[in-house]
């Protein structure tokens, strides 16, 4: 298989994380406008509470405020990113738009509001806002480091290197820019690179979130569970229920079988993060596996209401409709991705699979056959476009497919089977 790649919501997380710039500012945030003094009052208190990080707090202060006074741009941006921190990425766009129409500066919002598209995947409306604000030119780490992520999350790995080579060069300790090249050595297979640079900003700040985030799925990317759980569970420590590690957690809780735990623990992660896409995503991945198939597609889609162009959702909601036996359904939303990424593996094998079903398999040889250049030895692979062979009567060639696929899966087996004695 391949080198084990983090997901772009791994990528796109890092948003949440590089906004310390902004952390800081409202400590000392300042009311451009003359304030009632309710609104003054609630916008100080959310200042302090967004200081401490407690983002909820914050966010039902400053709804208030903006009860009181609609139309204060300060009070506006202030809940944008209270809301940006708290990992409601939707919310936080419509509240620093708000705050744009209503007045706020364009080049003070821009840096949050392109982490806020940033956190949607949305990858290119976040170029267009920056370059539309006049900021694409403004040599800001914070900024080109944000860029350089949105690149990378779109798969141009070039242009996320060259903006995040020149945010190290503006600060060689930006910590956001350095978990970006440790996210292209990883794309590119260089673990240990990865690691080391993930590392290097451990070393600076032990209690660096994002960092520990991608150490405990650089652990689960290398195999070595035990220490990923307990990463998860030091990120747990640095910030009390903090969704990539409760996601995280319940990942293992779902390897192990322990579906009540996992459920238990989803339940709190929706709860406490009602628009985290991964949490939705996660809980309809644990309802499949459960045979819950009708509440594994309404959570589903709530996960692409959350995020419409989630591609694991979209794939989760395609591999609902394969297993209830609606191929249209299945096919239309695969096509959505393979336009997208037409070698996206998973997705043809899906696609293949369902032509199969549907009694066409010519077309499913179409679609797999090219495949095989790019990755000639996956035993799934090798087994569909079997099966699409013995169905058109080609049994010579269909044998020589199956053969090879369970070769490879007894080849697979037998390794694990070492990895773990």
């Amino acid at each position: 298989t391949s080198c084990p790649r983090l997901s772009r919501r791994r990528i796109v997380l890092t948003a949440s994380a590089c906004a310390v710039v902004l952390l800081l500012g409202f400590s000392v945030f300042s009311v451009r406008h003359r304030l009632a003094p309710d609104a003054r009052e609630l916008l100080q208190t959310a200042n302090a509470q967004i200081a401490a990080r407690d983002y909820p707090g914050a966010i039902v202060n400053l709804k208030e405020a903006a009860r009181k006074a609609p139309t204060l741009d300060d009070v506006r941006f202030a809940l944008g990113t209270a809301l940006l921190h708290a990992g409601d990425a939707p919310a936080a766009e419509q509240e620093l738009r708000r705050a744009l129409d209503f007045g706020f500066p364009a080049q003070q919002a821009t840096l949050a509001l392109a982490r806020a598209l940033l956190l949607q995947a949305k990858f290119d409306d976040l170029l267009r806002e920056v370059t539309a604000a006049g900021a694409s030119s403004t040599q800001s780490a914070d900024l080109l480091t944000v860029i350089g992520l949105a690149h990378l999350g779109a798969d141009r790995s070039f242009l996320a290197r060259e903006h995040l080579t020149k945010a190290l060069a503006l600060e060689p300790a930006h910590a956001e820019a350095v978990l970006g090249m440790a996210r292209l050595a990883l794309r590119d297979g260089n673990r240990g690179e990865a690691i080391a640079l993930v590392d290097k900003v451990l070393a600076g700040d032990a209690s660096h979130v994002e960092a520990l985030v991608m150490r405990a799925e650089l652990y689960r990317a290398t195999g070595d569970m035990a220490k990923a759980r307990a990463a998860y569970e030091r990120l747990l420590a640095v910030s009390a229920n903090h969704i990539d590690a409760l996601t995280g957690l319940t990942a293992f809780d779902m390897q192990e079988k322990r579906f009540d735990a996992a459920e238990a623990r989803l339940e709190l992660a929706t709860r406490l993060h009602p628009r985290s896409v991964d949490a939705a995503h996660l809980y309809a991945l644990l309802q499949i596996r459960r045979g819950r198939l009708a509440e594994a597609r309404k959570l589903a889609a709530r996960a692409l209401q959350i995020v419409p162009a989630h591609m694991p959702s979209v794939l989760l909601a395609a591999a609902i409709e394969y297993a209830d036996g609606k191929h249209a359904e299945a096919q239309r939303a695969l096509l959505w991705v393979l336009h997208r990424n037409p070698y996206h593996l998973p997705a043809r094998r899906m696609y293949g699979a369902s032509l199969l079903q549907t009694g066409q398999p010519m077309r499913a040889i179409e679609m797999l056959q090219p495949m095989l250049q790019l990755v000639p030895d996956n035993p799934a692979l090798l087994s569909i476009l079997g099966q699409a062979y013995a169905q058109i009567g080609n049994y010579a060639k269909a044998g020589e497919l199956l053969d090879t696929a369970e070769r490879l899966a007894d080849r697979r087996q037998r390794a694990t089977g070492r990895e773990h004695e």
